[in-house]
């Protein structure tokens, strides 16, 4: 791991294209990472550590292109202590990655976000989704989550409402893409439509 690490560096500072290096760069690091058989790595990614905190990153890298600082400072060019803070940084950011996935993918936290998105909805807080879902409409899509798939009969029976109300409140999570089917007797399969998004998983992206 400190091995690419330091290559993005030594990448980065070659700086071998006229343009585009830093994307190449990060490029060819998530890939060192997933062929190093991290385990969950594309789950988690450090690219995006890298772009959410982009700031940090190119004073990270400013700093490790600082020259060799006496005798006891490596037998190279370039400052062999910058390299050793800047492969810190960039296994710190990893590991804040994997952190702030976990946290997002914790079963418990996601049930309250569907929850929030909801209450927002009902609120008239989500742009451009002005019809209201009824509260228990988070049970069913979070029991979807949780098993990738529910049956008909199955989400029928969460709604614990009379069955003509549960069959509207499904064609309308169906409608909003909150909910998916390949046929009209398959199983309902949970989705994220780019509306739920940013409530489902907040700051999933960095904005650009």
């Amino acid at each position: 791991l400190i091995a690419i690490m330091a290559a993005h560096h030594r990448f980065a500072w070659i700086h071998p294209f006229l343009d585009g290096n830093g994307r190449v760069g990060r490029l060819i690091t998530d890939a060192a990472l997933k062929a190093a058989g991290l385990e969950s790595y594309g789950v988690w990614c450090l690219s995006r550590g890298l772009a959410h905190k982009n700031s940090d990153y190119k004073a990270a890298l400013a700093a490790a292109d600082k020259s060799r600082q006496g005798d006891f400072d490596g037998r190279g060019q370039l400052s062999e202590k910058g390299l050793s803070e800047f492969c810190g940084y960039m296994l710190d950011t990893a590991i804040d990655q994997v952190d702030y996935m976990s946290s997002l993918l914790n079963l418990a936290n996601l049930r309250k976000r569907i929850d929030a998105y909801i209450q927002a909805r009902n609120d008239h807080r989500v742009a451009a989704m002005d019809k209201e879902i009824k509260p228990i409409a988070g049970l069913v899509l979070h029991t979807a989550f949780i098993y990738g798939e529910i049956g008909r009969a199955q989400a029928l029976e969460l709604c614990a409402m009379p069955e003509r109300s549960a069959r509207r409140l499904l064609s309308q999570l169906k409608a909003e893409g909150l909910l998916s089917e390949t046929s009209s007797k398959s199983p309902l399969r949970w989705e994220i439509p780019e509306h739920a998004e940013a409530w489902y998983f907040p700051e999933l992206a960095p904005q650009v």
